[in-house]
């Protein structure tokens, strides 16, 4: 159908013209055109087909030559804007007795068949010159010495592709003809290509390393392309790549101090045969960034001494044998905020500050590993340990006397400065050298009072000296104390002892013992700190000498005012009864 209308049109080929006798509705063919350029020897034969793929017939037909021997192959395109045949090819051939269009080579474009049929029966064959796609022709293959006369495309072998079936016919006895058929075959693959044989270490996983052509006689083979087992050497390391199909890609890290040389077997098959080969691909030596940093410790306790090592550095490098120098560097002005709090010895990290869990839990610094060529920052976040910590001071809130002072007085209040907010501390008189705790004797520890149980005069102890200890459960602290007494002038002129109370602390049994020269009626008061009258009762002392003992039985715990008035005296001492 040259013309496209739908219904066959006829070529008719003489010596002189061709002419084209369209079709029509009614099968009449009444009228006709030429359709190649008159050519002077003659035109012997032709075939239709379209051989460029575009809709339109073309004519490939064969000519004579001056010789009148061997014969031309022309291929005429149909020219769909001109409506014309236009020759785009020539082949030279030999004496030609036969042409046919197929598909040989099953790659969806029209081949040339021929068959020559010369004197000498040596030079006889069977030529098949393949299409490009684009109705350019090339001779692939020739079946020589088999004296064809006529031919024909076939799938003899029920394969789907097409055969030669050709027609010899005896030279000796024309009539005397026999059939043969050339089956079209596959042929296996004969080399597997790489684009490249060499790669780097360390690629990133899934990176194409090469790509893979196949060398096949069947030009329009489709390939399916595998890494196979091979003799256990040559496929050592196929596990190390995959391939996407005809890429070759990496699929686990390379090293080259582990793997200079890596050896892998490939097969390939084109759906009838298979080939396979072997391959060894050389690993180029690179060096490539450290991978991490890493610290012996993320976190320290607090209190930890200035300049104490806290962390010792490494560094992961895929280079084996790489030297690294670590330092501080700036970031992105939070995750290197305390950089400056620390420095960097070898690879060791310092702190060249104190630390408080309470004020400071943690600290932000940023590091970068270099080692010659390349390097890797990475920041870190550094946790403070929060631990109990000792005490570190006691006061005292008063630390003189008089030398009149009564036992029973509280002399001064006791506080303790420590690092863990919230703690609470047991305070008490502690053993120390024989001459910070001199006069703990002297003294009793009640909650944070300190105490005076004894009696001191200026001549003989004009200082006191005293150890304290603040215990939070877990630490303590021990601080001594030197306490001033002040000298008291005029007691000895009216009363030399006054009033002595016994014992102080004491229990369950209170004596109040006055030794002077007053006369007359006692009244005796014993109350609590609020107040309250314990003991009230009067007595004459008739004597210098005067004794009494009360029974404390009933009252608890504490410290009493144990008030004595004698005339015009008045006196008040501290008693403390104890638990």
């Amino acid at each position: 159908d040259f013309d496209g209308d739908g219904f066959d049109d006829l070529l008719i080929m003489t010596e002189g013209d061709d002419v084209i006798f369209p079709g029509s509705p009614g099968g009449l063919l009444t009228s006709y055109s030429t359709a190649i350029i008159q050519n002077d020897y003659g035109l012997n034969y032709a075939v239709a087909g379209d051989v460029n793929n575009d809709g339109f017939a073309d004519i490939i037909s064969v000519r004579d030559t001056p010789s009148g021997l061997e014969k031309i192959i022309d291929v005429y395109l149909f020219d769909d804007g001109s409506d014309s045949f236009n020759l785009h090819q020539s082949i030279g051939g030999k004496q030609l007795r036969a042409l046919q269009l197929g598909d040989i080579d099953g790659d969806g474009s029209l081949d040339i068949i021929t068959s020559s049929y010369v004197d000498d029966e040596e030079d006889s064959g069977i030529d098949i010159h393949t299409n490009d796609g684009s109705a350019t022709f090339s001779l692939v293959q020739t079946i020589p010495e088999v004296d064809p006369d006529r031919l024909r495309l076939m799938d003899v072998d029920g394969d789907d592709d097409l055969d030669i079936v050709m027609r010899k016919t005896n030279r000796e006895a024309e009539d005397d003809n026999v059939l043969f058929a050339f089956r079209n075959t596959n042929v296996a693959p004969t080399a597997i290509n790489l684009s490249s044989t060499t790669l780097d270490e360390h690629l990133p996983l899934d990176t194409e390393v090469a790509t893979i052509t196949i060398d096949d006689l069947n030009e329009n083979d489709e390939h399916v392309i595998s890494l196979v087992t091979g003799d256990g050497s040559n496929d050592l390391h196929n596990s190390f790549f995959s391939l996407n199909n005809n890429s070759l890609r990496v699929s686990k890290d390379v090293r080259y101090e582990d793997t200079p040389q890596l050896f892998i077997y490939l097969s390939v098959y084109d759906g009838h045969q298979t080939f396979e080969q072997a391959f060894v691909l050389d690993v180029d030596d690179v060096n490539v960034a450290p991978t991490n940093i890493n610290l012996s410790s993320n976190s320290f306790d607090e209190g930890t001494a200035p300049g104490s090592m806290i962390a010792t550095i490494s560094v992961d490098d895929p280079n084996i044998g790489d030297t690294h120098t670590v330092k501080l560097v700036d970031g992105d002005g939070t995750n290197d905020a305390d950089n400056g709090l620390f420095v960097i010895d070898g690879n060791e990290l310092i702190i060249t500050s104190e630390s408080n869990f309470e004020t400071k839990p943690s600290y932000n610094i940023y590091l970068e590993a270099a080692d010659i060529d390349n390097a890797i920052a990475q920041a870190f976040v550094l946790n403070v340990n929060d631990i109990n910590q000792a005490p570190t001071s006691i006061a005292l809130s008063n630390t003189t006397l008089d030398e009149s002072t009564a036992p029973g007085t509280v002399i001064g209040t006791l506080s303790v400065t420590d690092p863990n907010d919230g703690d609470t501390h047991d305070l008490s008189l502690a053993a120390g050298d024989g001459s910070n705790d001199a006069n703990n004797n002297l003294f009793v520890v009640n909650g944070s009072d300190l105490i005076l149980i004894g009696d001191v005069e200026f001549n003989n102890t004009p200082t006191l000296n005293i150890l304290i200890s603040a215990d939070d459960g877990d630490e303590s602290f021990e601080q001594a104390f030197v306490l001033t007494v002040n000298e008291v002038l005029g007691l000895e002129d009216e009363i030399e002892n006054a009033i002595g109370i016994y014992p102080n602390p004491g229990n369950d049994r209170l004596e109040i013992n006055m030794e002077n020269t007053l006369r007359g009626t006692m009244s005796i008061n014993i109350t609590d700190l609020s107040g309250k009258i314990i003991h009230n009762y009067k007595s004459e002392k008739i004597t210098d000498k005067w004794i009494d003992r009360l029974d404390m039985t009933s009252a608890m715990p504490g410290i009493y005012l144990v008030e004595i008035s004698i005339e015009d005296q008045h006196f008040v001492q501290r008693w403390i009864k104890s638990k």
